[in-house]
Protein backbone atom coordinates (compact mmCIF):
# COMPACT_ATOMS: atom_id res chain seq x y z
CA UNK A 1 0.00 0.00 0.00
CA UNK A 2 0.84 3.65 -0.42
CA UNK A 3 2.19 5.75 2.73
CA UNK A 4 0.41 8.30 3.55
CA UNK A 5 0.75 11.87 4.54
CA UNK A 6 0.46 11.73 7.87
CA UNK A 7 2.79 8.20 8.12
CA UNK A 8 5.32 10.10 6.08
CA UNK A 9 5.16 13.33 8.63
CA UNK A 10 6.00 11.19 11.21
CA UNK A 11 8.89 9.60 10.28
CA UNK A 12 10.82 12.46 8.14
CA UNK A 13 13.62 13.76 9.61
CA UNK A 14 14.94 16.99 6.65
CA UNK A 15 17.96 17.74 8.68
CA UNK A 16 19.30 14.00 8.19
CA UNK A 17 18.24 13.48 4.99
CA UNK A 18 19.66 17.07 3.46
CA UNK A 19 22.90 15.91 5.22
CA UNK A 20 22.60 12.59 2.71
CA UNK A 21 21.75 14.50 -0.03
CA UNK A 22 24.48 16.88 0.38
CA UNK A 23 26.90 13.72 0.50
CA UNK A 24 25.85 12.92 -3.13
CA UNK A 25 25.55 15.91 -4.76
CA UNK A 26 28.10 18.82 -2.63
CA UNK A 27 27.05 21.57 -0.78
CA UNK A 28 26.51 23.88 -3.66
CA UNK A 29 23.90 21.45 -5.33
CA UNK A 30 21.33 21.95 -2.63
CA UNK A 31 19.32 24.80 -2.08
CA UNK A 32 17.37 25.70 1.76
CA UNK A 33 16.41 29.29 0.92
CA UNK A 34 14.34 31.15 -2.00
CA UNK A 35 12.24 28.09 -2.76
CA UNK A 36 9.40 29.54 -3.91
CA UNK A 37 9.63 29.58 -7.50
CA UNK A 38 9.52 25.48 -6.55
CA UNK A 39 6.42 25.95 -5.32
CA UNK A 40 3.31 23.53 -6.33
CA UNK A 41 -0.08 24.72 -6.09
CA UNK A 42 0.51 27.23 -2.72
CA UNK A 43 3.24 24.61 -1.62
CA UNK A 44 6.99 24.70 -1.06
CA UNK A 45 9.16 22.27 -0.67
CA UNK A 46 11.48 21.74 2.44
CA UNK A 47 14.54 22.09 -0.11
CA UNK A 48 15.77 21.55 -3.58
CA UNK A 49 18.62 19.38 -5.15
CA UNK A 50 20.52 19.71 -8.56
CA UNK A 51 22.24 17.05 -9.66
CA UNK A 52 24.39 16.64 -12.22
CA UNK A 53 24.45 12.88 -13.16
CA UNK A 54 21.86 10.34 -13.98
CA UNK A 55 22.82 8.39 -11.49
CA UNK A 56 23.30 12.20 -8.41
CA UNK A 57 19.37 11.85 -9.42
CA UNK A 58 19.19 7.89 -8.51
CA UNK A 59 20.65 8.09 -5.53
CA UNK A 60 18.91 11.55 -4.17
CA UNK A 61 15.77 9.21 -5.40
CA UNK A 62 16.80 6.03 -3.30
CA UNK A 63 17.94 8.81 -0.30
CA UNK A 64 14.33 10.19 -0.17
CA UNK A 65 12.58 6.96 -0.47
CA UNK A 66 14.32 6.00 2.32
CA UNK A 67 13.92 9.01 4.40
CA UNK A 68 10.15 9.23 3.57
CA UNK A 69 10.91 12.29 1.78
CA UNK A 70 8.50 13.46 -1.02
CA UNK A 71 9.88 14.38 -3.97
CA UNK A 72 8.43 16.36 -6.85
CA UNK A 73 10.96 16.15 -10.32
CA UNK A 74 11.23 19.78 -11.79
CA UNK A 75 12.05 20.94 -15.22
CA UNK A 76 11.44 24.49 -16.21
CA UNK A 77 8.11 24.51 -14.56
CA UNK A 78 6.35 25.12 -17.61
CA UNK A 79 3.80 22.59 -16.87
CA UNK A 80 3.72 22.27 -13.49
CA UNK A 81 0.23 23.71 -13.64
CA UNK A 82 -0.90 19.85 -14.49
CA UNK A 83 -1.61 17.59 -11.79
CA UNK A 84 -3.61 17.53 -8.30
CA UNK A 85 -2.86 19.28 -5.37
CA UNK A 86 0.19 17.27 -3.95
CA UNK A 87 -0.40 15.90 -0.57
CA UNK A 88 2.93 16.29 0.42
CA UNK A 89 6.14 17.68 -0.92
CA UNK A 90 9.51 17.83 0.63
CA UNK A 91 12.08 17.89 -1.85
CA UNK A 92 12.13 19.64 -5.50
CA UNK A 93 14.73 17.48 -7.76
CA UNK A 94 15.34 19.57 -10.34
CA UNK A 95 16.84 18.21 -13.90
CA UNK A 96 18.22 21.51 -14.72
CA UNK A 97 21.81 20.29 -14.73
CA UNK A 98 21.55 17.20 -17.16
CA UNK A 99 20.89 18.92 -20.19
CA UNK A 100 23.55 17.20 -22.39
CA UNK A 101 22.73 15.90 -26.09
CA UNK A 102 24.39 12.81 -25.89
CA UNK A 103 24.44 11.18 -29.07
CA UNK A 104 23.27 12.77 -32.53
CA UNK A 105 22.95 10.77 -35.64
CA UNK A 106 22.06 13.09 -38.12
CA UNK A 107 22.41 10.16 -40.72
CA UNK A 108 19.39 7.77 -38.83
CA UNK A 109 17.27 10.91 -37.48
CA UNK A 110 17.82 9.76 -34.08
CA UNK A 111 19.36 12.07 -30.96
CA UNK A 112 19.63 10.72 -27.59
CA UNK A 113 19.49 14.15 -24.48
CA UNK A 114 19.29 14.38 -21.09
CA UNK A 115 15.66 15.14 -19.40
CA UNK A 116 17.02 18.82 -18.25
CA UNK A 117 17.64 20.51 -21.71
CA UNK A 118 15.22 22.96 -22.96
CA UNK A 119 13.33 21.81 -26.12
CA UNK A 120 14.38 25.02 -27.57
CA UNK A 121 18.00 24.10 -27.61
CA UNK A 122 17.56 20.64 -28.86
CA UNK A 123 15.49 22.26 -31.68
CA UNK A 124 18.55 24.95 -32.47
CA UNK A 125 21.25 22.22 -32.42
CA UNK A 126 18.90 19.56 -35.23
CA UNK A 127 17.98 22.99 -37.41
CA UNK A 128 21.98 22.76 -37.59
CA UNK A 129 21.99 19.71 -39.50
CA UNK A 130 18.34 20.36 -41.58
CA UNK A 131 16.24 18.81 -38.96
CA UNK A 132 13.61 19.37 -36.31
CA UNK A 133 12.19 17.38 -33.55
CA UNK A 134 8.30 18.12 -34.64
CA UNK A 135 6.87 19.00 -31.08
CA UNK A 136 5.47 22.54 -29.95
CA UNK A 137 3.86 22.43 -27.09
CA UNK A 138 2.32 25.50 -25.08
CA UNK A 139 5.58 26.89 -23.32
CA UNK A 140 7.57 25.25 -25.32
CA UNK A 141 10.15 27.68 -25.78
CA UNK A 142 11.66 27.26 -22.08
CA UNK A 143 9.88 23.85 -21.59
CA UNK A 144 12.60 20.79 -20.92
CA UNK A 145 12.18 17.79 -22.74
CA UNK A 146 11.72 15.35 -19.79
CA UNK A 147 8.53 17.97 -18.78
CA UNK A 148 7.07 17.74 -22.28
CA UNK A 149 7.42 13.93 -21.67
CA UNK A 150 6.07 13.66 -18.16
CA UNK A 151 3.33 15.75 -19.23
CA UNK A 152 3.02 14.51 -22.65
CA UNK A 153 2.74 17.95 -24.06
CA UNK A 154 1.44 18.74 -27.43
CA UNK A 155 0.74 21.27 -29.78
CA UNK A 156 -0.80 22.24 -33.56
CA UNK A 157 1.87 19.73 -35.25
CA UNK A 158 0.41 16.73 -33.21
CA UNK A 159 -1.91 16.67 -36.76
CA UNK A 160 0.99 15.24 -38.43
CA UNK A 161 3.94 13.93 -36.03
CA UNK A 162 1.59 13.09 -33.27
CA UNK A 163 2.68 13.63 -29.33
CA UNK A 164 6.19 13.52 -27.93
CA UNK A 165 4.92 9.21 -26.89
CA UNK A 166 4.61 8.74 -30.84
CA UNK A 167 8.40 10.58 -31.46
CA UNK A 168 10.19 8.92 -28.56
CA UNK A 169 12.46 5.72 -28.88
CA UNK A 170 13.47 4.90 -25.52
CA UNK A 171 14.59 6.35 -22.38
CA UNK A 172 16.39 6.07 -19.14
CA UNK A 173 14.70 5.91 -16.09
CA UNK A 174 15.68 6.94 -12.28
CA UNK A 175 13.14 4.86 -9.94
CA UNK A 176 13.01 5.62 -6.02
CA UNK A 177 14.77 2.48 -5.16
CA UNK A 178 18.08 4.22 -7.00
CA UNK A 179 17.82 1.92 -9.81
CA UNK A 180 18.29 2.73 -13.48
CA UNK A 181 16.55 1.12 -16.08
CA UNK A 182 16.49 1.49 -19.84
CA UNK A 183 13.83 0.85 -22.22
CA UNK A 184 13.60 1.16 -26.11
CA UNK A 185 16.28 1.71 -28.14
CA UNK A 186 18.59 4.61 -30.33
CA UNK A 187 16.50 3.19 -33.53
CA UNK A 188 13.58 4.00 -35.21
CA UNK A 189 12.56 -0.18 -35.84
CA UNK A 190 12.53 -1.34 -32.13
CA UNK A 191 9.58 -4.08 -31.54
CA UNK A 192 11.49 -5.95 -29.14
CA UNK A 193 9.34 -6.62 -26.10
CA UNK A 194 7.20 -4.52 -24.23
CA UNK A 195 7.45 -0.64 -24.96
CA UNK A 196 7.74 0.39 -21.57
CA UNK A 197 9.16 3.63 -22.24
CA UNK A 198 5.52 4.79 -23.44
CA UNK A 199 4.58 3.84 -19.83
CA UNK A 200 6.46 6.84 -18.36
CA UNK A 201 5.44 9.59 -20.63
CA UNK A 202 2.05 11.86 -19.57
CA UNK A 203 2.78 9.90 -15.79
CA UNK A 204 3.63 13.03 -14.29
CA UNK A 205 6.60 11.43 -13.11
CA UNK A 206 4.55 9.52 -10.83
CA UNK A 207 6.22 6.26 -11.66
CA UNK A 208 9.94 6.98 -11.94
CA UNK A 209 11.86 9.92 -13.52
CA UNK A 210 13.10 10.12 -16.94
CA UNK A 211 16.96 10.97 -17.13
CA UNK A 212 17.48 10.27 -20.97
CA UNK A 213 15.34 10.33 -24.04
CA UNK A 214 15.83 8.93 -27.62
CA UNK A 215 13.74 11.10 -30.12
CA UNK A 216 12.91 10.20 -33.75
CA UNK A 217 14.01 13.93 -35.77
CA UNK A 218 12.12 14.89 -38.64
CA UNK A 219 13.59 16.83 -41.94
CA UNK A 220 12.88 20.67 -41.63
CA UNK A 221 10.43 21.07 -44.68
CA UNK A 222 11.60 23.38 -47.36
CA UNK A 223 8.05 24.71 -47.85
CA UNK A 224 6.36 26.34 -44.78
CA UNK A 225 3.07 28.45 -45.59
CA UNK A 226 0.10 28.99 -43.79
CA UNK A 227 -3.70 29.41 -44.37
CA UNK A 228 -5.65 31.73 -41.95
CA UNK A 229 -9.37 32.43 -43.06
CA UNK A 230 -12.38 33.81 -40.77
CA UNK A 231 -15.79 32.82 -40.94
CA UNK A 232 -19.00 34.50 -39.87
CA UNK A 233 -19.80 31.16 -37.80
CA UNK A 234 -18.19 27.62 -36.33
CA UNK A 235 -20.41 25.53 -38.73
CA UNK A 236 -18.87 26.34 -42.33
CA UNK A 237 -15.03 26.62 -40.80
CA UNK A 238 -15.51 23.11 -39.14
CA UNK A 239 -16.95 21.69 -42.42
CA UNK A 240 -13.89 23.57 -44.72
CA UNK A 241 -11.22 22.66 -41.81
CA UNK A 242 -13.14 18.73 -41.57
CA UNK A 243 -12.89 18.78 -45.38
CA UNK A 244 -9.13 19.71 -45.48
CA UNK A 245 -7.75 17.14 -43.46
CA UNK A 246 -9.58 14.05 -45.32
CA UNK A 247 -7.84 15.48 -48.59
CA UNK A 248 -4.66 14.13 -47.90
CA UNK A 249 -3.05 17.57 -47.90
CA UNK A 250 0.77 18.32 -47.25
CA UNK A 251 -0.52 19.89 -43.35
CA UNK A 252 1.48 20.41 -40.19
CA UNK A 253 -1.55 21.85 -38.34
CA UNK A 254 -4.95 22.49 -38.45
CA UNK A 255 -6.59 24.78 -35.70
CA UNK A 256 -10.40 26.02 -35.37
CA UNK A 257 -10.87 29.14 -33.23
CA UNK A 258 -13.77 30.17 -31.42
CA UNK A 259 -14.68 34.05 -31.78
CA UNK A 260 -12.64 35.17 -28.55
CA UNK A 261 -9.46 33.11 -29.64
CA UNK A 262 -9.96 34.30 -33.17
CA UNK A 263 -10.14 37.67 -32.26
CA UNK A 264 -6.49 37.68 -29.74
CA UNK A 265 -4.92 35.66 -32.17
CA UNK A 266 -5.84 37.50 -35.23
CA UNK A 267 -5.59 41.21 -34.08
CA UNK A 268 -3.30 43.04 -35.72
CA UNK A 269 -2.85 41.17 -38.69
CA UNK A 270 -5.28 43.45 -40.86
CA UNK A 271 -8.32 40.57 -41.75
CA UNK A 272 -12.16 42.24 -41.38
CA UNK A 273 -13.55 40.45 -38.48
CA UNK A 274 -17.34 40.23 -37.76
CA UNK A 275 -18.22 39.94 -34.54
CA UNK A 276 -18.41 36.64 -33.91
CA UNK A 277 -15.88 35.12 -36.04
CA UNK A 278 -14.45 31.71 -36.01
CA UNK A 279 -11.46 31.52 -37.44
CA UNK A 280 -9.13 28.31 -39.33
CA UNK A 281 -5.31 28.33 -38.84
CA UNK A 282 -3.97 25.79 -41.58
CA UNK A 283 0.13 25.47 -41.80
CA UNK A 284 1.48 23.55 -45.08
CA UNK A 285 5.19 21.99 -45.26
CA UNK A 286 6.67 19.60 -47.39
CA UNK A 287 7.85 20.52 -50.93
CA UNK A 288 7.03 23.84 -52.98
CA UNK A 289 4.72 21.52 -55.64
CA UNK A 290 2.80 19.90 -52.54
CA UNK A 291 2.90 23.73 -50.22
CA UNK A 292 1.20 25.08 -53.56
CA UNK A 293 -1.45 22.35 -53.98
CA UNK A 294 -2.36 22.55 -50.47
CA UNK A 295 -2.97 26.13 -50.57
CA UNK A 296 -4.81 26.33 -53.41
CA UNK A 297 -7.20 23.24 -52.09
CA UNK A 298 -7.09 25.44 -48.77
CA UNK A 299 -8.58 28.80 -50.83
CA UNK A 300 -10.80 26.75 -52.96
CA UNK A 301 -12.59 24.71 -49.30
CA UNK A 302 -12.68 28.30 -47.74
CA UNK A 303 -14.48 29.98 -50.39
CA UNK A 304 -17.10 30.60 -47.39
CA UNK A 305 -14.76 32.84 -45.34
CA UNK A 306 -15.12 36.15 -44.73
CA UNK A 307 -11.05 37.07 -44.74
CA UNK A 308 -7.94 34.89 -46.18
CA UNK A 309 -4.60 35.87 -45.61
CA UNK A 310 -1.48 33.76 -46.35
CA UNK A 311 1.72 34.03 -44.26
CA UNK A 312 5.34 32.68 -45.27
CA UNK A 313 6.75 30.46 -42.87
CA UNK A 314 5.63 27.91 -40.19
CA UNK A 315 6.13 27.14 -36.04
CA UNK A 316 8.68 29.41 -35.45
CA UNK A 317 7.28 32.52 -37.13
CA UNK A 318 4.97 34.70 -35.24
CA UNK A 319 1.81 33.34 -35.61
CA UNK A 320 2.03 30.34 -34.14
CA UNK A 321 4.65 31.50 -31.72
CA UNK A 322 1.36 33.56 -30.59
CA UNK A 323 -1.38 30.69 -30.77
CA UNK A 324 0.93 28.47 -28.76
CA UNK A 325 1.22 31.27 -26.00
CA UNK A 326 -2.37 31.78 -26.04
CA UNK A 327 -2.92 28.06 -25.41
CA UNK A 328 -0.92 28.86 -21.99
CA UNK A 329 -3.14 29.50 -19.04
CA UNK A 330 -2.47 32.11 -16.65
CA UNK A 331 -2.21 30.78 -12.96
CA UNK A 332 -5.41 32.08 -12.19
CA UNK A 333 -7.38 30.84 -15.39
CA UNK A 334 -9.03 27.45 -15.74
CA UNK A 335 -7.64 25.65 -18.61
CA UNK A 336 -9.30 22.24 -19.86
CA UNK A 337 -8.24 19.83 -22.31
CA UNK A 338 -11.41 17.78 -23.95
CA UNK A 339 -10.56 14.60 -26.19
CA UNK A 340 -13.56 13.50 -28.56
CA UNK A 341 -14.09 12.25 -31.97
CA UNK A 342 -13.12 15.08 -34.59
CA UNK A 343 -16.20 14.87 -36.09
CA UNK A 344 -17.73 15.87 -32.24
CA UNK A 345 -15.07 18.97 -32.28
CA UNK A 346 -17.92 21.89 -33.90
CA UNK A 347 -20.45 20.28 -31.25
CA UNK A 348 -18.34 20.41 -28.48
CA UNK A 349 -16.94 23.91 -28.83
CA UNK A 350 -20.89 25.24 -29.75
CA UNK A 351 -21.72 23.28 -25.76
CA UNK A 352 -18.99 25.34 -24.74
CA UNK A 353 -19.36 28.31 -25.84
CA UNK A 354 -23.31 28.17 -24.54
CA UNK A 355 -21.75 27.14 -21.07
CA UNK A 356 -19.48 30.03 -20.90
CA UNK A 357 -22.75 32.17 -21.74
CA UNK A 358 -25.12 30.60 -18.87
CA UNK A 359 -22.38 30.92 -16.47
CA UNK A 360 -21.25 34.52 -17.20
CA UNK A 361 -17.32 33.13 -17.44
CA UNK A 362 -15.58 33.93 -20.90
CA UNK A 363 -14.25 31.36 -22.45
CA UNK A 364 -11.54 30.86 -25.60
CA UNK A 365 -11.24 27.70 -27.00
CA UNK A 366 -9.13 25.98 -29.82
CA UNK A 367 -9.23 22.57 -30.83
CA UNK A 368 -6.13 20.67 -33.23
CA UNK A 369 -9.31 20.21 -34.94
CA UNK A 370 -8.42 16.22 -36.96
CA UNK A 371 -7.00 14.79 -33.61
CA UNK A 372 -9.99 16.03 -31.75
CA UNK A 373 -8.38 17.78 -29.38
CA UNK A 374 -10.08 20.85 -27.54
CA UNK A 375 -8.39 23.29 -25.29
CA UNK A 376 -10.06 26.33 -23.33
CA UNK A 377 -9.30 28.70 -21.33
CA UNK A 378 -11.92 30.48 -18.78
CA UNK A 379 -11.34 33.83 -17.60
CA UNK A 380 -12.39 33.20 -13.69
CA UNK A 381 -13.79 35.78 -11.15
CA UNK A 382 -12.15 36.60 -7.79
CA UNK A 383 -13.29 35.21 -4.82
CA UNK A 384 -15.59 32.20 -3.66
CA UNK A 385 -18.75 32.68 -5.86
CA UNK A 386 -15.50 33.40 -8.92
CA UNK A 387 -14.13 29.34 -7.54
CA UNK A 388 -17.89 27.89 -7.10
CA UNK A 389 -19.07 29.06 -10.63
CA UNK A 390 -15.59 27.40 -11.86
CA UNK A 391 -16.38 24.21 -10.04
CA UNK A 392 -20.02 24.21 -12.06
CA UNK A 393 -18.03 25.05 -14.92
CA UNK A 394 -15.44 22.08 -14.99
CA UNK A 395 -18.37 19.11 -14.21
CA UNK A 396 -20.45 20.75 -16.53
CA UNK A 397 -17.57 20.83 -19.30
CA UNK A 398 -16.54 17.22 -18.05
CA UNK A 399 -20.14 15.87 -18.86
CA UNK A 400 -20.08 17.80 -22.37
CA UNK A 401 -17.16 15.87 -23.10
CA UNK A 402 -18.27 12.43 -21.75
CA UNK A 403 -22.18 12.64 -23.57
CA UNK A 404 -19.53 12.75 -27.04
CA UNK A 405 -17.99 9.89 -25.28
CA UNK A 406 -14.84 11.94 -24.81
CA UNK A 407 -12.82 12.35 -21.43
CA UNK A 408 -11.38 16.17 -19.50
CA UNK A 409 -8.67 16.85 -18.15
CA UNK A 410 -8.29 20.33 -15.92
CA UNK A 411 -4.49 21.51 -17.45
CA UNK A 412 -4.85 24.11 -15.08
CA UNK A 413 -6.49 25.79 -12.08
CA UNK A 414 -6.34 28.16 -9.04
CA UNK A 415 -5.30 25.20 -5.92
CA UNK A 416 -8.52 26.11 -4.03
CA UNK A 417 -9.94 25.01 -6.98
CA UNK A 418 -8.51 21.70 -7.14
CA UNK A 419 -9.05 21.13 -3.63
CA UNK A 420 -12.60 20.24 -4.54
CA UNK A 421 -11.71 18.75 -7.80
CA UNK A 422 -9.98 15.71 -9.85
CA UNK A 423 -8.23 17.54 -12.32
CA UNK A 424 -8.01 14.36 -14.62
CA UNK A 425 -12.14 13.66 -14.55
CA UNK A 426 -13.74 10.39 -13.34
CA UNK A 427 -11.79 7.51 -12.66
CA UNK A 428 -12.17 5.34 -15.62
CA UNK A 429 -12.49 1.18 -15.95
CA UNK A 430 -8.59 0.94 -16.11
CA UNK A 431 -8.05 2.87 -12.36
CA UNK A 432 -7.55 -0.45 -10.62
CA UNK A 433 -4.78 -1.52 -13.37
CA UNK A 434 -3.50 2.27 -13.23
CA UNK A 435 -3.25 2.00 -8.81
CA UNK A 436 -1.78 -1.26 -8.84
CA UNK A 437 1.22 -0.01 -11.15
CA UNK A 438 1.68 2.79 -8.90
CA UNK A 439 2.19 0.71 -6.08
CA UNK A 440 4.83 -1.51 -7.84
CA UNK A 441 6.82 1.16 -9.18
CA UNK A 442 6.85 3.44 -6.41
CA UNK A 443 5.41 1.48 -3.49
CA UNK A 444 6.10 4.47 -0.69
CA UNK A 445 4.39 6.95 -2.52
CA UNK A 446 7.45 8.87 -2.86
CA UNK A 447 7.66 10.28 -6.50
CA UNK A 448 4.82 13.30 -6.92
CA UNK A 449 2.35 11.90 -4.33
CA UNK A 450 -1.69 13.10 -4.40
CA UNK A 451 -0.91 14.73 -8.60
CA UNK A 452 -1.95 11.64 -10.63
CA UNK A 453 -5.22 10.17 -11.46
CA UNK A 454 -7.60 9.84 -8.94
CA UNK A 455 -4.60 11.41 -6.42
CA UNK A 456 -2.35 8.64 -6.72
Amino acid sequence: MLMSSSNRAAVLDLRALLASIRSIVGEEDVREEDLAAYAVDGKAPGAAAFPRTAEELAALLAAADGAGAAVIPWGSGAHMGLGNVPRAYDLALSTARLDRVLEYEPADLTVTVEAGIPLSRLQARLAEHGQFLPLDPPGSPEATVGGVLAANASGPSRHAHGTARDLLLGCRVAHPDGILSRGGGRVVKNVAGYDMPKLYVGSLSTLGVIVEATFRAAPLPVVQETLVAVFPAGTPAAEAGSAAADLGLSLQALELMDPAFTAALLDGLGLSLPEGAWGLAAWAAGSDSAVRRSMRELETLCRGATAQSRLQGGPSESLWERLRGLMQPEAAELATKASVLSSDVPRLMDSLKDLAQRSAIPIASVAHLAVGVVHSRWRLAEGSSGLEGAARVASQTEAAARDLDGSLVVEQAPPALKEHIDVWGSPRMDFELVRRIKEQFDPRGTLSPGRFVGRL
